[in-house]
């Protein structure tokens, strides 16, 4: 039913586009009901029925995967409108646009470029008719100047929306331009120019012109179209341009910024992570990691990807902490905290902090002073951050979140526990458990001594 073009289609192919200014968009975003001429547009020809704007737009995705504003609406009158773009006068124009015919009655051309006069020296006539075999479909052609169509066999569904590009190369010397149509369903891939058009390249058999103005013709009151998110460049340019990189994570993490930053997580060794929904605030964006029961005792998370971190964690004398926002199911969890060097994993260090804890928000603060395995050296880098959930515990599967994660933060020292009081008999041996004190009055000093 449609042709399809052999094209590779990669979200790699972005890197093929032109970042540079399109000659002119037009997407019509402007009040529904309103006339083309009252937003842009030139009247060249015709007075009935002016072409108006319509409140819908037409999308096809990635080239114009968000409907901005509304589209023309060709109501099968004799007004026939054009905009202007920026002359050319060497290379190629491609104008690109969105397409759909709802109601097809006479066959004809619709579409053309006109020169800075808007002279009746039309080029790259586009033409549509029902297919002769299909009353469901519809067929396009082109010429370079004739208004005689030369229909392609294709067919394509009335009532689609298309993607269609008119291509007009100005060839140096005379009365040797040429013109190529090229028509796209919603499946068809566009990332690059096809190597085959469907329609052309046809050589000019008229004069050439420097292309200046896209034209839009009515010409039968029993065709009705829409049009929408014309294009005009100067290369193939049809898709947006990639967004732009997100920023490496650096402390603090918060988990908040996800139009601007990275927040990949490396998992390993059974455990899954995800941004999710804080369990205690639906608003507030966490990092959410499931435990595997079949995973590794040391299976944990690097909150990064392996690159690590933007910037080094600013270990310094006095200041060796990072704390983590952790959520545990329960207490008693050991949660162990590595920091390393991204490009040399020999350079680490490692602190375990237990969960006080369950079912709730506890800050945990891992002193990097007092690690478990290898001292903090202050001359390393440290730009990597892995955290572990009931480390080297036996595999079961728990979820753990972890919100804010950032450089500094306290270690609270527990008070010792309370010494119990004396009693009968008296060794004083027990100092760790045993309060020794005693009540000195009337010129007594007292004080425990060696024997």
């Amino acid at each position: 039913m449609k042709k399809f073009f052999s094209l590779l289609f990669s979200l790699l192919l972005f890197g093929t586009f032109s970042l540079k200014a399109q000659l002119i968009t037009e997407d019509f975003n402007y009040n529904a009901g309103t006339l083309l001429t009252a937003n842009g547009w030139s009247v060249h020809s015709g007075t009935s029925v002016p072409m108006t704007v319509t409140s819908s737009s037409l999308t096809i995705p990635f080239y114009s995967p968000n409907a901005i504003g509304g589209a023309a609406s060709y109501d099968g009158g004799s007004e026939d409108v054009n905009k202007d773009f920026p002359t050319r006068t060497s290379g190629d124009v491609y104008c690109s646009f969105l397409f759909r015919a709802d109601t097809l009655g006479f066959s004809g051309y619709f579409f053309h470029y006109l020169d800075a006069s808007a002279s009746t020296a039309h080029r790259a006539r586009i033409f549509f008719r029902v297919d002769p075999n299909n009353s469901n479909a519809l067929n396009f052609g082109l010429t370079f100047n004739s208004s005689t169509g030369v229909f392609d066999s294709t067919q394509f569904n009335i009532g689609d929306t298309l993607l269609v590009v008119v291509k007009y190369s100005i060839i140096p010397g005379t009365n040797n331009d040429e013109v190529s149509l090229y028509v796209f369903d919603g499946s068809t891939p566009f990332a690059s120019e096809p190597t085959n058009p469907l329609m052309g390249p046809f050589v000019g058999t008229s004069s050439d012109v420097d292309p200046a103005k896209i034209a839009i013709r009515q010409f039968a009151s029993s065709n009705y179209l829409t049009f929408d998110a014309f294009k005009v460049d100067t290369v193939w340019n049809l898709m947006p341009p990639p967004p732009p990189a997100k920023a490496q994570v650096a402390l603090p993490i918060t988990w908040d910024d996800t139009a601007n930053v990275n927040y990949t997580v490396t998992d390993f060794d059974g455990t899954s992570s995800m941004l999710a929904a804080d369990p205690m605030n639906a608003n507030n964006i966490v990092l959410k990691t499931d435990k595997s029961a079949t995973g590794q005792p040391w299976q944990g998370t690097t909150l990064s990807t392996p690159a690590g971190l933007a910037s080094a964690i600013p270990f310094a004398q006095g200041a060796t902490t990072i704390s983590a926002v952790v959520y545990s199911p329960d207490t008693g969890v050991v949660v162990r905290l590595k920091v390393e060097d991204s490009s040399n994993p020999n350079i680490n260090a490692e602190v375990d902090v237990t969960t006080t804890v369950a079912n709730g928000w506890d800050t945990l603060v891992f002193d990097f002073a007092n690690p478990v395995a290898a001292a903090l050296n202050f001359a390393n880098t440290y730009d990597k951050v892995t955290i572990f959930y009931g480390f080297l515990a036996t595999p079961a599967a728990a979820t753990f979140y972890v919100d804010d994660v950032f450089f500094g933060g306290n270690v609270v020292v527990p008070p010792p526990p309370a010494k119990a009081q004396i009693a009968l008999p008296i060794t004083w041996n027990d100092t760790a458990n045993v309060n020794y004190t005693v009540t000195d009055f009337d010129g007594t000093s007292s004080m425990l001594a060696a024997d």
